[in-house]
């Protein structure tokens, strides 16, 4: 499985890995994240392809145009409290500030690593993280009650409505 930049939904931080032989993987194929790793564009970052892994998978390799933050048990900071920063307009701005480039701007690991963040009491990262985490598994009800949706309208069209009725009763 592999994810590059375009992977990402800037919407919502999603990804969407795509499976690729090994030997098809791009030359800045390099990164193996971990589940919990926040993965940060470093290319056009104003974009805001922003995600964190939220699957185990057990072999994600992600584009070199990633920087990968992973949290450190003696962290200050929670992965979620810097996705939600990091997506704002004013660190989107700021990720511009140290662009190379003009009309593909480039930024470093070092330009992330370096931005100031606020110091964020641990209740308030803690309810960040809880928000976040709600948000993903809402999203994943969601995404499960569509397919259910689709499948129903599918055998309706299909079959017959009541078929699809005694499928969503089940």
């Amino acid at each position: 499985m592999y994810v590059e930049i375009g992977d990402v939904n800037v919407s919502d931080g999603k990804i969407s890995p795509k499976l690729i032989d090994e030997k098809d993987l791009p030359a800045n194929a390099k990164i193996l994240p971990q589940k919990g790793d926040l993965l940060v564009s470093k290319v056009r970052p104003n974009r805001g392809a922003i995600s964190i892994i939220e699957e185990d998978y057990s072999n994600l390799v992600v584009s070199g145009a990633f920087a990968v933050l992973r949290e450190k048990k003696e962290s200050d900071y929670r992965v979620e409290t810097l996705k939600t920063l990091l997506r704002t307009p004013i660190y989107s701005d700021w990720l511009l500030k140290f662009n190379v480039g003009t009309s593909y701007p480039v930024i470093t690991d070092e330009d992330i690593l370096s931005l100031p963040i606020p110091i964020i009491k641990s209740n308030v990262e803690d309810e960040i993280a809880s928000y976040i985490k709600q948000s993903m598994e809402y999203s994943k009800k969601a995404k499960g009650l569509l397919e259910i949706s689709t499948k129903s309208v599918e055998i309706a069209i299909d079959k017959n409505e009541q078929t699809a009725q005694n499928f969503l009763d089940r």
